[in-house]
């Protein structure tokens, strides 16, 4: 009984074994499969991310970033703007993380055909203390229009493979940017629920006159009552009651606003600006005790601008965004 078990197990050995050499085998000889093992390649090294100080993106549009204790900024007409900080962590995933860019070639012709040479690239430069840690040019796209072909600079292999790279390269400079009026403080966001009462004062009035009128006194005012809304002043002509469900979502609208991009040549600081009776304004007064104060700015490149107490930015909005946030109230209240 023992040297028929012993028997069966040398058998058995002995065909494992076979396979696992037929395996081996197939996995050498098969070119297919060698070449995506060969293909495998990583083109920035993740210990690179640490030191990377510079990001320079060339393509659609012409990005320029740089971190500073930790945080990135898109430098744009001299003057550094909030980065999105995910965006700038994805693209160095697409570059740390091997995957399959089979080699090409490397003449001058297949550089050319394949929109690699060094003058005719988009590319996304790298940077530690003014020294490339990495240049990757990114070329054309296959017929099938999910694979793209690569080369760094200074290189002349060209390889192909997952498009991960056009999307940073097609985007525009604002995509970069961290556009939210009210971003993260110390990674928490400001929450609707945090603001305790508001009031919204109106734009300057044209045909008033200065020494009789001015736009100091508000629109309206509406204060936190329990799980609803309270009018301590109501808009002129109205006389119905808040309505709460539409209020939280104002609230909500404008905690979660987002800019279409900074308007590098304003300053909150510039006339338009500095004199509170003169622009139309939204006072949130937060549980806290702090506040914040919207002010709708003077129109600028056909936008509608913003700024906010306590930021050294001016944001642009659309038409319907600042519409949105410097509203006249009667919608908000019953009839």
């Amino acid at each position: 009984m023992m040297k028929s078990f012993k028997k069966k197990a040398i058998v058995l050995g002995g065909i494992a074994g076979v396979l696992a050499l037929v395996y081996a085998l197939t996995f050498i000889f098969d070119s297919e499969r060698s070449d995506q093992w060969q293909a495998a390649y990583r083109w920035l090294d993740p210990q690179s991310v640490s030191v990377a100080d510079r990001i320079e993106v060339r393509g659609s549009d012409t990005v320029d970033l740089e971190k500073t204790d930790g945080t990135w900024f898109v430098v744009y007409e001299g003057k550094r703007f909030p980065a999105k900080q995910s965006r700038v962590d994805e693209l160095f995933t697409a570059l740390t993380q091997s995957g399959a860019y089979a080699t090409r070639g490397s003449s001058r012709e297949i550089q050319e055909k394949l929109g690699l040479t060094d003058e005719q690239t988009s590319r996304i430069t790298v940077l530690s203390g003014g020294n490339p840690l990495l240049a990757l040019l990114v070329g054309v796209k296959d017929a099938s229009e999910s694979s793209i072909h690569l080369r760094k600079q200074g290189d002349d292999t060209v390889r192909g493979g997952e498009d991960r790279f056009s999307t940073f390269t097609n985007g525009s400079r604002p995509s970069w940017e961290d556009l939210r009026l009210f971003p993260d403080e110390n990674g928490v966001k400001l929450n609707a629920d945090a603001i305790q009462r508001f009031t919204v004062f109106p734009p300057p009035d044209p045909d008033a006159d200065p020494d009789k009128e001015s736009n100091a006194q508000p629109y309206y005012t509406l204060v936190r009552d329990g799980k609803g809304w309270k009018a301590e002043l109501l808009p002129t002509g109205v006389s119905g009651e808040p309505k709460t469900a539409d209020i939280d979502a104002y609230v909500r609208g404008i905690v979660d606003a987002v800019g279409e991009d900074f308007a590098a040549g304003l300053s909150p600081g510039d006339e338009g600006f500095t004199d509170a009776d003169a622009v139309s304004r939204v006072v949130l007064e937060l549980g806290d005790g702090s506040t914040r104060t919207l002010y709708r700015g003077p129109d600028f490149s056909d936008k509608k601008t913003i700024s906010l107490s306590g930021s050294p930015y001016v944001w642009l909005l659309s038409d319907w965004t600042a519409n949105r946030i410097f509203r006249t109230g009667e919608e908000l209240f019953t009839d």
